[in-house]
């Protein structure tokens, strides 16, 4: 069966004339096998590891143009000397050389200056890897070494920022920032056990009222004595630090204790602008879906309620806040 010339094929696996002439006179699975590897790495910048990374379309249209039988491809032997010649032979064909390791090297120096702006996102960075070697005529490392290579350049880069966070707290800071995960201990007269300061941190404001007011005030006032450098986190992606508060008001305290002194400060500080300002905005979510299901209530019900409220207790809270104001200090 002579090639064919394919109709309605995926752009990328159409065959031209430069193709079918490195194909030479490879014949049967050679020659499907030889096909199949100088798409793939055309359309993507690398060779497939296995032969189920090849999508079944891809082969059956390319085994259309060459005139072999598309269950040849399950034939071709990929452990084979003949593999690593027509490796080779796409690669200088094509202007590609393979990775040593002086571009593993540079490769992961310049994947750490691109952390930040891809949001510390190890899919990102994969993608932008297989580009940069693509861009230098470098054939990538196997999937599962420049997997490691970028998981290694992320937690690099978090350590680094880590640390940087931890040289900037003050020893009074990160005491304080510790001391959110520590319950009171129990009172000597009830036997009542106290909640850690995070908690309440975490929780929401519930129903206005003037005992709210006075617990708000509190918690403001916890947060600012805690000092917190303005631009701390300046430099980080917000995303990034959306995904730092997600942590914090989604893991348990036991779960916070445990992880080293350097992630859990960084992930309390990054936490508390979220609490003080009480935007939930930051957390990626609604004031009201913190609170549990039987507390939730509509925003017209809402309005419907505080519009009942007698102007007493209203005129009691903007009281309470005027008292406390000498307690806040300046905003």
């Amino acid at each position: 069966m002579g090639d064919q010339a394919g109709e309605d094929i995926d752009d990328r696996w159409t065959l031209r004339a430069s193709d079918r002439v490195l194909l030479g006179n490879k014949t049967g699975t050679t020659r499907l096998g030889f096909a199949v590897l100088l798409k793939m790495f055309q359309a993507e910048g690398r060779f497939p590891s296995r032969s189920q990374e090849v999508p079944v379309a891809a082969v059956e249209a390319i085994a259309r143009q060459i005139g072999v039988p598309a269950a040849a491809w399950h034939s071709y032997d990929w452990r084979s000397r003949a593999i690593a010649y027509h490796r080779a032979q796409i690669r200088n064909a094509l202007g590609f050389r393979e990775a040593t390791l002086d571009d593993a090297a540079a490769l992961a120096d310049w994947l750490e200056s691109q952390v930040s702006a891809l949001e510390h996102r190890s899919d990102r960075l994969l993608v932008a890897a297989r580009e940069r070697c693509r861009s230098l005529g470098i054939e990538p490392p196997s999937p599962d070494r420049l997997d490691r290579l970028v998981r290694s350049v992320v937690r690099r880069h978090e350590e680094t920022l880590y640390a940087a966070v931890l040289t900037r707290l003050p020893a009074e800071t990160a005491a304080g920032l510790d001391a959110l995960l520590k319950a009171p201990t129990a009172d000597a007269t009830s036997g009542e056990v106290g909640r850690a300061p995070l908690l309440p941190l975490r929780a929401g404001s519930g129903q206005a009222s003037l005992q709210s007011v006075g617990e708000e005030a509190d918690k403001l006032a916890r947060i600012r004595a805690l000092a917190l450098p303005a631009d701390l986190f300046a430099e980080v992606p917000s995303k990034v630090l959306l995904a730092y508060r997600r942590r914090v008001a989604a893991e348990e305290l036991h779960e916070l204790r445990r992880h080293p002194a350097v992630l859990r400060l960084t992930l309390l500080a990054a936490f508390l602008p979220c609490a003080r300002t009480r935007d939930y905005r930051c957390l990626g979510r609604s004031p009201d879906r913190h609170r549990p299901p039987h507390r939730r209530q509509s925003r017209e019900e809402g309005r419907k309620r505080t519009d009942r409220r007698p102007q007493a207790c209203c005129r009691q809270a903007g009281a309470a806040v005027q008292t406390r104001r000498g307690k806040l200090g300046p905003a």
